[in-house]
């Protein structure tokens, strides 16, 4: 996808909107419910995450 986006002067978030047929606001909206809690995951693992 990067090779993609890149000439296109786009972003790696423009290009995954656009493969899923979706707007960068829904995406940012998906991300952000997705990271709900990572804080808490983080402390959780000492402060280290291994993914």
């Amino acid at each position: 996808m990067a090779k993609l986006a890149v000439p296109r002067g786009m972003t790696m978030q423009d290009i995954g909107a656009a493969f899923r047929g979706i707007t960068c606001e829904e995406i940012q909206i998906r991300l952000d419910a997705h990271a709900e809690g990572f804080i808490e995951k983080l402390q959780a693992q000492s402060g280290f995450w291994n993914g």
